[in-house]
């Protein structure tokens, strides 16, 4: 298992804003039974106050994208529509299941989180 929790690069978060930057977390895990295969791959992206969730949806969104592309799979139809819309997404593709959920924690103060895994 491998993790990475903490800030996105200023100039992919927010490049204009770097309020909103300073309220972005992000957390990439990747899970696997041998080393040259991943079985699990997971993004979240935190969003701490009101004022970052558009930059947050838009770093997001490209990680997203990028994780696709360095994989050579293509994205699902309809999973950029919903992350655009903050909806609930899963699909069952040849090479694993897409899931895709905007989380609104049931506790005190501002937290979202953009949340994305392609599992086995």
């Amino acid at each position: 298992m491998c993790e990475y929790d903490g800030r996105p690069p200023l100039s992919d978060a927010a490049p204009a804003d770097g309020d909103a930057y300073r309220q972005i977390s992000t957390l990439f895990r990747i899970s696997a039974d041998t080393g040259s295969r991943a079985d699990i791959i997971s993004i979240a992206v935190t969003m701490w106050a009101p004022s970052a969730r558009a930059a947050g949806q838009v770093y997001f969104s490209r990680l997203v994208a990028a994780l696709f592309q360095s994989i050579g799979k293509p994205e699902p139809p309809s999973l950029r529509s919903a992350i655009a819309r903050r909806r609930y997404y899963l699909s069952r593709r040849p090479y694993g299941i897409v899931w895709f959920n905007f989380v609104t924690p049931d506790q005190p103060g501002y937290r979202r989180v953009f949340w994305f895994r392609l599992s086995e």
